[in-house]
């Protein structure tokens, strides 16, 4: 474990102009946090991962960008990570990950959505 290590947080990104995001934490965060149509931001310490959805828009592509550099700048690595594309440490600090749980969601019944929401939840 790094000499930096924190505990991970989750920001979601919030567009609210071409040139403002603004980035709201997500408390005891999990992997259904996460949604297609939204960029992430998950620092843990000298590690910051901006997580992309498939769907995020043009404009949200390119708003992340500039307020990173003023809220996160004491991160020594920024990795920019696609869904779908995860690495194996964003994935840990997740707990349980279930490759295919985004888009179980999106094409599901309530039944289905259920499930996978149970199989993501953490135990204490």
């Amino acid at each position: 474990m790094s000499e930096n290590w924190i505990q991970p947080k989750l920001y979601k990104g919030i567009v609210k102009s071409e040139t403002l995001m603004l980035f709201e934490e997500i408390p005891n965060f999990k992997q259904t946090d996460l949604s297609q149509d939204s960029v992430f931001v998950l620092d843990m310490g000298d590690e910051l991962f901006v997580w992309v959805g498939e769907d995020v828009s043009e404009l949200e592509r390119k708003a992340h960008l500039v307020p990173l550099k003023s809220k996160f700048s004491k991160n020594w690595y920024v990795i920019m990570t696609k869904q779908g594309l995860e690495p194996e440490s964003f994935k840990k600090s997740f707990g349980k990950w279930q490759p295919e749980l985004l888009q179980k969601l999106r094409n599901s019944d309530d039944e289905e959505k259920y499930d996978a929401l149970n199989f993501n939840e953490i135990d204490d």
